[in-house]
């Protein structure tokens, strides 16, 4: 959907007007539910340009921007919309909006504590992605927990693990072409997830969350496995002796004086 169009479209049906102080992104709480769709642009804060003299890159000019609810301020950029305070580049989580879209429920981050951010890391939360809060998956019983195929870097660390038995931040590092900072923050979601665990101190293999992940691939695989052609022979071999064993080779005409 192109925001800036729907700006457009609907921004005769608006009342234009600045959000009171208390409606402000930066005086909501992290975590908080919001469920308005338009809201003052946070990178600007509203004024439309950025830097002075030229349209803000967020909301081209408009002041506003669209999120879809619910939604909850960006707990990476603590809803500046910038990646850091005073600085002219976007946040690389909320794009600016300082606001992100989320599903219910939700809860608090266990891997960042609702920060958004690893401590000591300027890399956003890899479990969160940066907004710090994820979503609870429900079920009839409730809350579960459920083990789920992470994606992009964090599978080929694990891929990395199942196939060499064990690896640390160096061989995932290699195996992901990511340096070694980055490869041990990797290793460290997949630890808060719980899909590894530590052999020694800097080495890691995987958790029985890990392995059943692969066990359940490899099930799969199995399953849409066409047979081998030895596996045809077997298959037919073993009709026909059942066919024989159903014959009494007394009743066989060779057999018959």
């Amino acid at each position: 959907m192109d925001v800036n169009s729907d700006l457009n479209k609907e921004s005769s049906h608006w009342v234009w007007k600045r959000e009171s102080p208390s409606d402000r992104i930066h005086s909501r709480k992290r975590g908080q539910i919001l469920r308005q769709e338009i809201y003052d642009c946070a990178f600007c804060k509203g004024a439309g340009e950025g830097p002075p003299g030229s349209k803000c890159p967020v909301c081209k000019g408009k002041g506003k921007v669209r999120v879809k609810p619910p939604a909850v301020v960006c707990a990476f950029c603590n809803g500046r919309g910038k990646d850091k305070p005073r600085t002219a580049l976007t946040c690389s989580v909320c794009r600016g909006k300082g606001l992100v879209s989320v599903q219910e429920p939700i809860k608090t981050c266990p891997a960042c504590g609702g920060r958004g951010r690893q401590i000591g890391s300027a890399l956003y939360c890899m479990s969160c992605k940066g907004a710090g809060v994820i979503t609870v998956k429900t079920g009839k019983e409730g809350d579960r927990v459920t083990v789920r195929r992470p994606g992009g870097t964090e599978w080929e660390a694990l891929e990395i693990i199942h196939k060499n038995g064990r690896a640390g931040r160096v061989e995932v590092g290699k195996g992901t072409r990511v340096s070694s900072s980055y490869a041990e923050y990797i290793l460290q979601s997949l630890l808060n997830r719980q899909l590894i665990e530590h052999k020694s101190r800097d080495i890691f293999v995987l958790s029985q969350a890990g392995k059943r992940i692969f066990e359940k691939i490899e099930a799969e695989k199995e399953a849409k496995r066409p047979k081998s052609v030895e596996e045809k022979r077997k298959t037919e071999e073993k009709k026909i002796e059942e066919e024989l064993e159903k014959l009494n080779i007394e009743d066989l005409p060779e057999y018959q004086i």
